[in-house]
């Protein structure tokens, strides 16, 4: 469902702060695609931006990537990627992450649960030490 009016004017504003790093509104343009505010739907573009603003430490955007990438909505469904990133948004206190991680639990064997928690203690936001890795 796509809304007009007031929202419309805010996608190009969100976009170019976006395109210039600005985690919330990564965010704010991600929540625009996946839900058709104020421009057409676009799930696979939801994703774009969920991950980049997710690579930076936002949690909110870590618990929407994990539940599409744990779901197979618009990328490929991979159980530890999902378990990885609802872990982070864990950590940060993001309750609605650790409902998601107990619906993948179900479907995940002990090693990539294993695997996701490993991957999930070494990981460092996009941009800061130690690993200085360039961000998305």
């Amino acid at each position: 469902m796509a809304c007009t009016g007031t929202k419309r004017w805010r996608q190009p504003w969100y976009r170019k702060a976006a395109e210039q790093g600005q985690i919330v509104a990564q965010y704010n343009l991600a929540v625009m695609y996946g839900e058709g505010l104020g421009i057409p739907q676009n799930s696979a573009e939801a994703v774009i931006w969920y991950r980049k603003a997710a690579e930076r430490g936002l949690p909110d955007a870590q618990v929407q990537l994990g539940t599409m990438i744990g779901a197979g909505k618009r990328v490929a469904r991979d159980f530890v990627e999902a378990y990885l990133w609802l872990e982070l948004a864990v950590a940060q206190g993001a309750a609605e992450a650790a409902a998601q991680q107990e619906v993948l639990l179900l479907a995940m064997t002990g090693e990539q649960v294993s695997s996701a928690k490993a991957r999930a203690r070494d990981w460092v936001p996009c941009g800061r030490e130690p690993q200085n890795r360039p961000c998305p």
